[in-house]
């Protein structure tokens, strides 16, 4: 009985159910993707105001399978998520890779979000279910890198087929949250948030005492003067890119 009861929660309804009336709220979901998908993160790319860009990560199925038709697509969008460009990469020499990200390689200045996705040709052995939170790194003014792994899961494709799904990052219905970032910003000369919108559907969060819209999967940048932030809306998971300036160096951290 309890393992049954256990299903039916843990099901892509009972997770909708549960989050709509706060019974044992389900922050993050993967319950509604097929069998053998890979998961992205919402990566955020900069080509504006002096930065660049370095993207680090890890050819994974060959950890997971024998198959060498293997390939790996990355999609690049602006701020508004209006696609950009699409690379697909194959026969990796190596695991572990890096790409550059500038004007040059993008054709266009800005910024905006990426995802990643691992593709086979063949069913694999077993049934996965994986993300790639790989590595983002950014120079600002040619100086060293600040680097800041995945952040917000956000879209996800069948390993083996295009079929794309999103909103792992659960929302309630009624009920808002408060998330406060566990840092001050004082002392700095300046501080940006940087929020992807991990969701399908059009958000409204309170930063503060201001608000802001973001509509599907945007991404915001949000120049911040306080002390302190509080993040309040119905999204379970919406935590920023906190990018901290003091002259011309730069942290970059999610919280």
């Amino acid at each position: 009985m309890k393992s049954y009861i256990h299903r039916i929660a843990t099901s892509h309804l009972g997770v909708k159910l549960r989050n709509f009336f706060g019974l044992r709220s389900v922050p993050i979901s993967f319950s509604h993707l097929q069998q053998n998908s890979s998961v992205s993160d919402g990566f955020i790319w900069r080509i504006d105001k002096n930065f660049k860009t370095k993207f680090n990560f890890t050819d994974l199925l060959p950890l997971f399978s024998k198959n060498i038709n293997n390939s790996i697509s990355i999609e690049f969008y602006d701020n508004l998520h209006r696609p950009i460009k699409k690379i697909q990469l194959k026969k990796l020499a190596n695991l572990s890779q890096e790409i550059i990200i500038d004007k040059k390689f993008l054709g266009v200045e800005g910024y905006g979000s990426f995802y990643i996705y691992h593709n086979s040709t063949t069913l694999l052995e077993e049934s996965i279910t994986f993300s790639n939170r790989c590595y983002v790194g950014y120079s600002y003014k040619n100086n060293l890198y600040s680097n800041v792994h995945g952040n917000t899961y956000v879209k996800s494709k069948g390993i083996s087929n295009d079929k794309f799904e999103g909103n792992m990052i659960q929302s309630s219905w009624f009920k808002k949250y408060n998330y406060t970032l566990q840092n001050s910003f004082k002392g700095f000369d300046k501080t940006e948030l940087i929020f992807v919108n991990p969701h399908s559907f059009k958000i409204k969060i309170k930063l503060n005492d201001k608000n802001f819209n973001l509509s599907p999967y945007e991404v915001k940048i949000i120049d911040f003067k306080e002390k302190f932030a509080k993040i309040r809306g119905k999204s379970y998971f919406l935590r920023p890119i906190v990018f901290n300036y003091l002259k011309d160096s730069i942290d970059v951290y999610h919280t």
